[in-house]
């Protein structure tokens, strides 16, 4: 499928339509902003990764539709410094996982990857609420993606 017909795609969550935002060969970006919060959806094309940041005041939940989605989570004091050890989960296919504030995270989505990112915050909100916290090797970030997710 070619970009162009990408960007007619819709997608229906929580009873929002989802437009396309951005692809890649490595990912399809969808997405729905709101006033007071945000719905983003990501397909992975090829294997991703995107993250290595926390919030102060933006708190998300992570949810699989398809494939293999691991999660890299370490606690953030109010100062920015960490509360014991970086831990990693598996999100199973149909399964959630919350990140409160001060959770640091980055994320890793396998190729066919589905995943749905329910935001409390407007996207715009939210995206000035990110704030760097090296959890995986930065080189393994995609920028292109990282750039537009919360």
């Amino acid at each position: 499928m070619s970009e162009s017909e990408d960007r007619n795609d819709i997608y229906q969550v929580d009873g929002h339509d989802l437009s396309f935002v951005k692809g890649t060969d490595a990912f399809r970006l969808y997405g729905w902003s709101g006033r007071h919060n945000s719905i983003q959806m990501i397909e992975a094309r090829q294997d991703i990764y995107f993250g290595n940041r926390y919030h102060k005041w933006t708190e998300k939940t992570y949810e699989t539709l398809e494939g293999y989605v691991e999660f890299c989570g370490q606690h953030i004091d109010e100062f920015g410094e960490p509360l014991g050890l970086i831990f990693t989960r598996n999100i199973d296919k149909g399964h959630t996982r919350q990140v409160k504030i001060g959770m640091a995270h980055a994320l890793h989505l396998k190729a066919g990857a589905k995943l749905i990112c329910r935001i409390n915050r407007s996207w715009v909100a939210a995206m000035s609420d990110n704030h760097e916290h090296e959890l995986i090797k930065p080189e393994l970030i995609n920028q292109e993606l990282d750039n537009e997710v919360v």
